[in-house]
This record gives structure tokens, sequence and C-alpha cells, in this order.
């Protein structure tokens, strides 16, 4: 089974990520290649809203 990037559709072939050739293939797994997986990560983190730390209340 062939493993494509999802996002950029380069093919992980004889140890190598890779844009195809032309080739069609038959059996494909979607997964991310090392560049877009850091970029969906990142792309993320930043996304995500940062908490805001609740005041810690204290009784007297």
């Amino acid at each position: 089974m062939i493993k494509q990037c999802c996002v950029c559709g380069k093919v992980y072939d004889k140890g190598m990520w890779k844009h195809p050739e032309g080739s069609q293939y038959r059996n494909v797994s979607h997964t991310y290649c090392p560049d877009c997986l850091l970029r969906a990560i990142l792309q993320a983190r930043n996304e995500r809203p940062v908490p805001v730390p609740r005041p810690v209340l204290t009784l007297n």
C-alpha cells in the first residue's frame, strides 16, 4: 500500500516523499508528509484560543 499526503499529494515511495510522476496508484493510504504535518501542527497551535486564567477566589 502506498502512502500519499492528503495535503500536497506527495507519495512515499522507496523511502522518500516525492511528487508522483504521472503514475496512478491503486492502493493508497492517506496521511501527512513530514512538511505538511509540521505546518498543520503549527497552524493548529496558532489558531487554538489561549486559555484565560481564572481569578483565584479566597474566602476571608
